[in-house]
């Protein structure tokens, strides 16, 4: 896992390899479904196990020159160098079936959780910033759409 102020430097370098050897790169954002209300019902604590366990979710599928990243409150990035749109669909069907999976011990019960999550390919020229924006747009259409999803 990649802290954010590592991910932009990195990202780029993958992005500029993509554009030099004429490859795919696709990047995913993730984001916990309801995370305000599972913070706010079971408290910080609570809230960053739910955190590590995506982490660990998305740590689990990473292969070779994946990129993963926490950017943010529950907002997660995985850059996928190499990987067109079908590609990365198929990753982050794994990833959504392993989250829904995966558990958090709150004490007297289990605490599960689903995620959302926005694709897009990076088309040529484009850089991080722009392939970012797309794929957190897509995010956000597939929280619009009932969450628990990939747009």
């Amino acid at each position: 896992m990649t802290l954010p102020c590592y991910f932009f430097p990195r990202a780029e370098a993958l992005v500029e390899a993509a554009e030099v050897n004429r490859e795919a790169l696709s990047l995913m954002v993730i984001d916990i479904d309801y995370f305000r209300q599972i913070n706010g019902t079971y408290g910080h604590h609570r809230a960053d196990e739910v955190l590590q366990a995506l982490a660990g979710c998305c740590r689990s599928l990473l292969t070779g020159r994946q990129l993963c990243a926490r950017l943010g409150g529950d907002d997660f990035a995985i850059i996928l160098p190499g990987d067109d749109l079908y590609a990365a669909r198929l990753c982050a069907d794994a990833l959504r079936a392993e989250i829904r999976e995966a558990e958090v011990d709150i004490g007297d019960a289990i605490l599960q959780f689903t995620a959302s999550i926005g694709l897009a390919q990076r088309h040529p020229g484009e850089n991080i910033g722009a392939v970012l924006r797309r794929a957190d747009h897509a995010l956000s259409a597939a929280k619009y759409h009932g969450r628990d999803r990939i747009q």
